[in-house]
Parts: C-alpha cells; sequence; structure tokens
C-alpha cells in the first residue's frame, strides 16, 4: 500500500538526515565539499534502490520467511529471513556493530512484512539506502554515483560508524531499537 511504502519511506529518509544533521552540528563528520550539487544520478539511483528493495521484501521476506514457517513456529521465519538478508546484503562483512544494526533491520522488516505491512519494509530499506548512498554518501556507500553530499569522518566513529558507514554507528542502533520499540 503506497500509505505504508511512504511512512516507511519517511522512517529510513529521517534517519539518516537527523544522523547528517547530528554529525555535521558537532563536527563527527565534514563535507567535502559544502554546497549540494545535483545529479541525474539521484533520480536513477532512485529506481535502483526501489527495486533492490522490492527484490529484497520478495526474496528475504515474502519467500524465505513464508517457506520458513510453513510447518514451523514464526520464530524461525524470523531467523531465516534475518539469515537471508546477510547473506543477500553482504552484512556478514560489516563490523560487529554493523552486523547487529542489520540484523536489527532485518527484524524489523520481517515484523514489518509478517504484520502486513510489507509496504513499509519496502520503503524503509528503499529511502534508508538511496539516502545514505546516493543523496548523502557516508563513508563506506560505494554506489559509483555522484551523490548531493559527501561526508568523511572527523571523530565519534562510535557514533557515526566512521569509514565503515552509517550503518555501523551507535546512531543506528538507536533509532533501530526505537523503530523496534514502537513496532513492538
Amino acid at each position: 500500500r503506497a500509505r505504508d511504502f511512504a511512512l516507511g519511506a519517511l522512517w529510513g529518509l529521517l534517519s539518516v538526515l537527523a544522523g547528517a544533521g547530528l554529525f555535521l552540528a558537532v563536527d563527527s563528520m565534514r563535507p567535502y565539499v559544502r554546497e549540494l550539487s545535483f545529479h541525474t544520478d539521484l533520480l536513477w539511483m532512485l529506481a535502483v534502490y526501489y527495486l533492490a528493495a522490492l527484490a529484497e521484501e520478495r526474496f528475504a521476506r515474502g519467500l524465505t520467511m513464508r517457506v520458513a514457517t510453513l510447518h514451523a513456529h514464526p520464530a524461525w521465519g524470523y531467523a531465516a529471513s534475518a539469515l537471508m538478508f546477510l547473506a543477500v546484503t553482504g552484512a556478514y562483512a560489516l563490523r560487529p556493530l554493523g552486523i547487529v544494526n542489520m540484523l536489527l533491520t532485518a527484524l524489523i522488516c520481517a515484523r514489518l512484512s509478517a504484520t502486513g505491512k510489507a509496504g513499509a519494509a519496502v520503503g524503509l530499506r528503499f529511502a534508508w539506502s538511496w539516502a545514505s548512498s546516493a543523496f548523502i554518501a557516508f563513508p563506506g556507500a560505494t554506489t559509483g554515483a555522484q551523490a548531493a553530499l559527501r561526508l568523511y569522518a572527523v571523530s565519534e566513529n562510535w557514533l557515526t560508524g566512521g569509514d565503515g558507514g552509517l550503518i555501523c554507528g551507535a546512531w543506528m542502533t538507536l533509532v533501530l531499537l526505537a523503530l523496534a520499540a514502537w513496532l513492538l
């Protein structure tokens, strides 16, 4: 549903923009260039990230979760979905906090999907991925696209994720725990 997608996209977008604003305000990160620069890459990356989020929803949660819970407890569906999510996204190669944050993301998206709000899971993953890689390129973002703003780490890497990217920082842990608490 469009409303669910919009709500999930709002969550994803706000978590990235609020984090970037906080990190810039306390000088934990700095931009390479002061002005935003808009390129056509921002537009075509919308389609790329939307299709990736949709495919992830259909495969990691739609198929894997349903098959795993066919004759078992729903917890097996969540576990199977989370493991598939780690494999599909390559999150297993992140720093330990990044892996924890990706598992939290997987569980949040699985919960949304299981409660009939798959659109919110797609919106969350789509907007977060686009905003943290194509719009504001945090360290670790490797899209090849020209971002509107590129950041580099200065300090408080435990909070920002440093060179590991936004998903490897405590900011995302706080955001994801708040979102999980709100959902449950």
